[in-house]
């Protein structure tokens, strides 16, 4: 799964940044490099394929090597989005446009497409109760 990172500092985007995680859980494990950004307090923004936007406030950025761990806001189960296509992020919000994708591909073996929530590799009930779990959610802005 690819992860988009936003650092922004008063309501400025800095710089932007993708990821990709080592599992389907949003687990990441690498170095992240941040070489092109300037050692400061920023906002960093969180958005994959399947998940709404995720704010963290007041991050610490110093030179060097920089640490974050994201891993338990990508596996809450909060912040699951399904979306049209695996080529755009979403609309930031869950309705029922994320209803009807899960519902036109249930049954389908499909493994990482994003009516697969739970990356169980078919799309069911289990993926159903994600979106209704967290309909009308929208992400940080």
């Amino acid at each position: 799964m690819i992860f988009y990172l936003t650092f922004k500092q008063n309501g400025n985007v800095i710089y932007t940044t993708t990821i990709a995680t080592s599992s389907s859980k949003g687990e990441y494990n690498e170095k992240i490099e941040l070489n092109d950004l300037t050692p400061g307090i920023y906002d960093v923004y969180v958005k994959g394929f399947q998940t709404i936007t995720k704010k963290y406030s007041n991050v610490n950025i110093q030179n060097g090597e920089n640490i974050f761990n994201f891993t338990p806001n990508n596996i809450s189960g909060d912040i699951t989005e399904a979306g049209t296509s695996t080529l755009t992020l979403g609309n930031d919000f869950i309705n029922t446009s994320d209803i009807g994708v899960i519902l036109g591909n249930y049954g389908s073996l499909i493994p990482f497409f994003r009516a697969d929530l739970d990356q169980n590799n078919l799309v069911n009930t289990s993926d159903i109760g994600i979106i209704l779990g967290n309909y009308s959610k929208e992400g940080d802005q």
